[in-house]
């Protein structure tokens, strides 16, 4: 759960062996990811009580088990996605990425219907740290406006 404001986010110190463990930890969960181990990413690198979040929908998954609906219901919708890492930035707050997603859109996804066509998003990606913890504690997700290959 985001339960850190971003103020307080901001002034958060960070030592190398914490800007290694955000860095390590967000690399294994993007592994995992990318194998398709959406579980184990989950219990390996993201809080229990985690809020998946697209932002432009609204639409907010809860937790573990919301966590896996969110995977599942994007790899539904573009099954054949393939990420492309423009940008990031990692910090104490968490890890910031831009990303570019291509796919052929088979199901409806956070307000976006273009069922059948090769798309193209522009991701941008939060990972909001816990210290605490010493894991993500969910993933807000932002879209440019898609656009058809």
């Amino acid at each position: 759960m985001f339960t850190a404001t971003p103020e307080e986010r901001l002034n958060r110190e960070v030592t190398q062996e914490q800007y290694d463990k955000i860095k390590n930890t967000w690399l294994r969960h993007v592994s995992l990811e990318m194998e398709g181990k959406y579980e184990q990413a989950l219990k390996e690198t993201i809080t229990e009580d985690c809020l998946y979040e697209h932002v432009q929908s609204g639409s907010i998954w809860e937790g573990h088990t919301g966590a896996l609906e969110f995977y599942k219901e994007l790899t539904d919708a573009v099954p054949d996605m393939a990420f492309d890492l423009q940008d990031i930035v990692i910090g104490p707050q968490g890890v910031l990425g831009i990303a570019d997603m291509t796919g052929t859109q088979r199901k409806p996804f956070g307000g976006i219907d273009q069922c059948g066509q090769k798309i193209h998003w522009r991701l941008i990606n939060m990972f909001t740290w816990d210290p605490q913890r010493e894991k993500f504690t969910g993933e807000r997700i932002y879209n440019l406006t898609p656009w058809v290959l």
